[in-house]
């Protein structure tokens, strides 16, 4: 949208993605507290007067290439940024606002209804840049992987929106046909996901050797993990690009482990507990290409971390890369591996069997779901490229696309 003020206009990018209102300024004061209070569209509205002085869009204060705010507070008295006066335009779609110092600010109506500091503006704001919300896999016959082609992915802004909002919602998505060879600079320099560089370097690959650093290095059977749970920062989205594949056996296995998590709440609240509070020590000891200890991270943590509302949200298993130490007693341990050995039997039960293709991408949450891979024979080659990427790049790229098919839509 554009602010249309006497000062300039001003195009405000976050803005576009909010629902498009017809709304017009009815009254305009400066109320006992020195707030601007508004009238829009018959809602009594309060803004502070210093936060009018903080977001004015005039050339002194507002770049608007950088859509950033460099008015200094240095520069200004505490009792300059207080409000003189509010005056509404003819058609009300705009206030200006003279402060005690003389310094005028004018708003256009919508942009100022956007910012409305009330709990129904900050739900509406929250839910338009949250984009969607995770939705809990159903019972596995019912669970669909959205499929959909490399190219449509990279090449236009509705891929693009369905890979990213598959990911929010089911944890998964599949690109099909991607080019042959390494792909991860092609894909990231047309979707601009930068990869989460690693000890294990920006990219990797994951085939059987015959001396292997890596138990995913070998033809077993993987049973079912995160990537690398001994990180502070964790790993968020995980990207496997299928270069060969094997005839038989090779699956991947994949369950959603927050649906597990409340599963396993509802049937021994104990057992979520303890896997809620407990915490393994989790360690890598070795490098990628060598068997000396280059680096040794670890981390101690519970297997369900909790959200900020005591939800589960993020998953931290991964048995083979379990450490000896633990930071408890004797009791603590033994009750810590009796639920995880049925929050385990849970993972199972919801658990889908996916046989990739050679050109395949599976792109999924590193933090939601648990994946593992059925044993293979060693006579076929099985080739994978894989790499990392935030959930920082995806939801910033995936607001960027939105707002660009926006544009481009008549």
């Amino acid at each position: 949208m554009k602010l249309c003020s006497g000062q300039r206009d001003v195009e405000f990018y976050a803005d576009s993605l909010l629902p498009h209102k017809n709304v017009v300024i009815q009254s305009a004061v400066v109320n006992e507290k020195r707030r601007l209070e508004v009238v829009i569209n018959g809602e009594k509205l309060q803004y502070p007067g210093v936060w009018v002085r903080q977001n004015c869009h005039c050339p002194e204060c507002f770049n608007p290439v950088t859509q950033s705010y460099i008015s200094s507070l240095k520069k200004v008295a505490y009792e300059n940024l207080k409000l003189k006066s509010a005056e509404v335009s003819e058609t009300g779609d705009s206030v200006r606002c003279e402060h005690t110092d003389g310094h005028i600010t004018e708003f256009d109506a919508l942009w100022l209804y956007n910012r409305r500091m009330t709990k129904d503006g900050a739900k509406e704001r929250h839910a338009t840049l949250k984009i969607s919300t995770p939705v809990s896999w159903p019972n596995p016959s019912d669970m669909v992987v959205k499929r959909i082609s490399y190219k449509e992915v990279t090449e236009t802004y509705e891929g693009f929106e369905t890979f990213g909002k598959s990911i929010i919602e089911d944890g998964i998505v599949i690109m099909t046909e991607a080019p042959e060879g390494q792909v991860f600079k092609d894909f990231i320099q047309k979707t601009g996901l930068t990869r989460t560089a690693n000890h294990y370097g920006e990219f990797w690959y994951v085939k059987s050797e015959p001396n292997p650093t890596n138990f995913a290095y070998t033809t077993s059977e993987l049973d079912f993990h995160i990537d690398q749970p001994y990180l502070y920062n964790d790993l968020n989205i995980q990207v496997l690009h299928f270069l060969n594949q094997v005839t038989v056996g090779g699956e991947n296995i994949m369950s959603d482990a927050v649906k597990a998590a409340n599963i396993l709440k509802e049937r021994n609240p104990e057992y979520y507990h303890a896997l809620t509070t407990t915490e393994f020590v989790y360690e890598d000891l070795v490098a990628h290409e060598t068997h000396s200890p280059q680096f040794f991270l670890t981390k101690s943590t519970p297997v369900i971390n909790l959200d900020e509302n005591g939800q589960p949200k993020a998953i931290k298993w991964s048995h083979s890369c379990r450490s000896s130490f633990f930071n408890g007693l004797p009791e603590q341990y033994e009750l810590l591996m009796k639920a995880a050995q049925e929050y385990h039997k849970i993972l199972y039960e919801f658990a889908i069997e996916i046989k990739n293709q050679p050109g395949d991408m599976m792109v999924f949450d590193n933090r939601r779901l648990v994946h593992g891979r059925k044993a293979f024979g060693s006579d076929e080659p099985r080739l994978i490229e894989g790499w990392y990427f935030d959930w920082d790049m995806l939801y910033s790229y995936l607001r960027v696309a939105m707002m660009k098919r926006k544009k481009v839509e008549p």
